[in-house]
């Protein structure tokens, strides 16, 4: 029995086929009890690298000839329907379609995937791959490689999220073929917000991070700062702070700045008293009086009025690369 109800299935898919029309395979659709029903494509004992084969093919009319597809055109469609209480409802919709007009020697193809949201009946598009390799996640008309429209307003509902399933860094890499360097974003969240931070670096770079950004709102800059362009004769510059103690017997001290002295751009020296709250002197204050200067190695401070020695200071440097 069961081999005339195959035979006569592949005789009526075979006619089906023939004559051009769908054909329906609906099995043991009128028992309550229903089946889990599959369909199966083998390719066994088979020496060959290709597999099973759904092979679609699609043309339009011109008299009874075949013509090429325009620009739209299905190739292959693949439905899901359900039931809701009254009737079967498309619940989503796969296709693979023409991208332009068909004609030796242009063959353009796109793919779509439609899904059904919660509470609503009507598929949208939301996944668009494009001939050009251009991915849309619910954009029709991807207009980048990846193309994601958000228009929510929700801080809490990012275009992309990136979610790291351990305790090291999120990584993004930009490289570009043939080249051995590349720039990456590297992102780790901690508990406390100072410890968190977003990185960018180089691997080629001869410093570690580029940039850094806390959680807290800091900002650490590894390298030189040019606040304008090398046009404009804008330098790339650093900082450096130095803290000590002056000397409480005598008017004068040196203290190392470790840099090259022709580098040195500005040095800002503040020194505080004694008062409470203590006040920050800079040179030649007032009737408060002190004098520095750069040499090769050190900054020589001289001339310090009596109550400024032994007393905390800072200086910050300002240094060209």
């Amino acid at each position: 029995m069961k081999k005339i109800i195959l035979l006569t299935s592949a005789l009526l898919m075979s006619i089906g086929l023939v004559l051009g029309q769908s054909v329906e395979i609906t099995p043991n659709k009128t028992t309550a009890e229903g089946v889990q029903p599959s369909l199966e494509l083998k390719r066994l004992k088979n020496n060959s690298s290709d597999g099973a084969l759904i092979d679609a093919y699609r043309s339009r009319d011109s008299g009874g000839s075949d013509a090429p597809l325009t620009k739209g055109t299905s190739l292959l469609t693949i439905q899901a329907n359900g039931w809701n209480g009254l009737s079967y409802k498309l619940g989503s919709k796969m296709s693979i379609e023409a991208s332009d007009h068909w004609g030796a020697p242009g063959t353009g193809t796109d793919f779509r995937l439609s899904l059904t949201r919660p509470n609503s009946t009507l598929p949208t598009e939301w996944f668009t791959v494009k001939g050009t390799g251009d991915v849309g996640l619910g954009s029709l008309e991807p207009g980048a490689k990846l193309d994601i429209p958000n228009g929510s307003t929700n801080d809490y509902y990012p275009s992309i999220r990136l979610l790291h399933t351990s305790s090291g860094f999120n990584r993004i890499a930009f490289e570009t073929l043939g080249k051995t360097g590349n720039f990456i974003i590297a992102s780790k969240i901690e508990s406390s917000p100072a410890d968190s931070r977003l990185h960018f670096y180089s691997k080629d770079a001869p410093i570690g991070n580029i940039l850094s950004l806390t959680g807290d709102g800091t900002i650490i800059h590894e390298g030189y700062t040019r606040l304008g362009s090398a046009a404009s004769s804008a330098p790339k510059i650093k900082m450096k702070k130095i803290t000590g103690t002056t000397d409480a017997n005598s008017s004068s001290f040196f203290t190392s700045h470790g840099l090259t002295a022709s580098k040195i751009l500005d040095v800002s020296i503040l020194i505080e008293t004694e008062a409470s709250p203590p006040l920050y002197y800079p040179p030649n204050s007032g009737s408060t009086e002190y004098q520095y200067r750069i040499n090769q190695s050190s900054i020589y401070v001289f001339e310090i009025d009596s109550y400024l020695r032994g007393r905390p200071f800072k200086m910050l440097i300002t240094y060209e690369e």
